[in-house]
C-alpha cells in the first residue's frame, strides 16, 4: 500500500484524522478493552451528580433523552417529537427540491440539491434572502455558495474563515487546494459582515491558511 506514494499523492485531495474517545464509567469499572464506543450516563454515588461521557454530535438527542429519562423516569422525554431546524411534519425531500428550490436555481441542480440536503426547509429563504449578490460558488468545482458564508455569520455565529471551510462547508475535507483558493473570498464576506479592518482581514486569512495546511497531504515513499 505504501508503494509509489509520490505518484499517488497527486490524486489525494485532502488528508485529516479524527479522534474517537471511548467512554469508561468511573463508577462501574469495566474489564480492559470494554470501554464503550457509545455514550454513558453515570451517577456519582456520593454526590448524586450525573455525568454524560462519550457520545457524538449525531447522537446528541439520544444522549439528552437518556439523561432526562434518568432524572425523571416517570416523565416522557419530548426530544423525539421535536422537529429539527430545517425539518417539517410530513417532510418530503423530493417535493422541497422539485417544487421550492429548483425553480429558484434552474441552472444549478447540484447547488439546489446541496442546499436542500444541508438546510432543508430553510433553503428557499436562504436563496431568496441572498439572491442579489451571493449565489455564486465559492469554488467552480463544488456546490458551496457564497450565501452560505453570510448565512453562517448572520445566523450561526461563524466568526472565522477556517470554521467556514472546515466545519460549515467541509470544503477543506474534500479538496484542500479548492479550500485555499476559496479562502480570500470567504475572508471578504466575513470582513464585510464583521466590520474587519484591512489588517484584521489579512491576519484572519493568514491564520486560516495556516490551519488549512493541516489538511495538505504529506506522504513520503519509503
Amino acid at each position: 500500500m505504501l508503494l509509489n506514494l509520490k505518484k499517488k499523492k497527486k490524486i489525494i485531495s485532502s488528508a485529516w484524522r479524527g479522534w474517537r474517545p471511548l467512554a469508561s464509567d468511573p463508577y462501574n469499572t469495566l474489564p480492559p478493552g470494554l470501554a464503550s464506543r457509545d455514550h454513558i450516563v453515570t451517577e456519582n454515588p456520593a454526590t448524586g451528580l450525573l455525568f454524560v461521557l462519550g457520545g457524538k454530535w449525531t447522537t446528541y438527542r439520544k444522549m439528552a433523552q437518556d439523561v432526562v429519562d434518568r432524572i425523571c423516569p416517570n416523565v416522557k422525554c419530548c426530544t423525539e417529537d421535536i422537529i429539527l431546524i430545517g425539518g417539517a411534519k410530513n417532510f418530503s425531500f423530493d417535493s422541497l427540491l422539485q417544487n421550492e428550490i429548483l425553480p429558484l436555481l434552474p441552472n444549478n441542480k447540484d447547488i439546489a440539491y446541496h442546499l436542500a440536503r444541508t438546510y432543508g426547509t430553510r433553503a428557499p429563504s436562504l436563496i431568496q434572502h441572498y439572491a442579489s449578490h451571493l449565489l455564486n460558488r465559492l469554488h467552480p468545482d463544488f456546490p458551496f455558495i457564497q450565501a452560505e458564508v453570510a448565512y453562517a455569520c448572520d445566523f450561526e455565529y461563524a466568526l472565522d474563515i477556517a470554521d467556514i471551510l472546515i466545519l460549515r462547508t467541509r470544503l477543506a475535507c474534500l479538496d484542500i487546494d479548492a479550500a485555499r483558493q476559496a479562502a480570500p473570498r470567504v475572508a471578504d464576506i466575513l470582513a464585510s459582515r464583521l466590520n474587519w479592518s484591512i489588517d484584521q482581514r489579512s491576519r484572519a486569512l493568514d491564520d486560516a491558511l495556516c490551519t488549512l495546511d493541516q489538511f495538505q497531504p504529506h506522504l513520503e515513499a519509503t
